[in-house]
């Protein structure tokens, strides 16, 4: 089929979505959680700050969580920083182009979606297709690519302490990672 082919096909994930290299990012001490997506009440955002102070505080130590996006709501994003600002361990990045979230996605051992209100989550894709771990909330069509305990950890919207537990889980259990 490729007969005259000098390089390898480009492989392709749903949507058409080129499949980005797999670049070594090294094992870090702490588990490393990301969270993309606009910064807004529907991303949920504030429910995983929730759900990291509800975490013990050992297990919290040995974690880092980044949460990047474009700001596209200024009193939730001024609430979040508020949330957070004595959770060293988290980071808030400002919005970034769409390679420099692949490489971000590429150095993290967790993709954390804690969404209210999704239809199918691109990042998701992604993540899966870099082999990334990925925990999400049950809303829109996530469940039809994401099967709890199979290949994801899905949790109820607007439940920290279920997301809390996940994401406990993921540290205390490397092997699942």
């Amino acid at each position: 089929i490729y007969e005259g082919l000098t390089e390898a096909p480009i492989e392709i994930v749903p949507y058409g979505i080129p499949r980005p290299p797999v670049l070594s990012s090294g094992e870090s001490e702490r588990m490393r959680f990301l969270t993309l997506g606009s910064f807004e009440p529907r991303k949920g955002q504030d429910v995983l700050a929730e759900a990291i102070s509800k975490m013990d505080g050992a297990t919290r130590e040995r974690c880092a969580f980044k949460m990047a996006g474009r700001v596209l709501d200024d009193a939730f994003y001024d609430e979040l920083k508020t949330a957070v600002a004595n959770l060293e361990q988290v980071e808030l990045i400002d919005a970034l182009d769409h390679a420099s979230a692949l490489k971000l996605l590429n150095e993290t051992d967790v993709l954390v979606l804690p969404s209210r209100d999704e239809t199918m989550p691109i990042a998701i894709l992604e993540a899966m297709g870099l082999g990334k771990a990925v925990i999400s909330t049950d809303v829109g069509g996530v469940s039809e690519w994401l099967r709890d305990g199979m290949n994801g950890l899905l949790v109820e919207k607007e439940n920290p302490v279920a997301l809390s537990e996940a994401l406990a889980t993921c540290a205390n259990r490397r092997e699942l990672v």
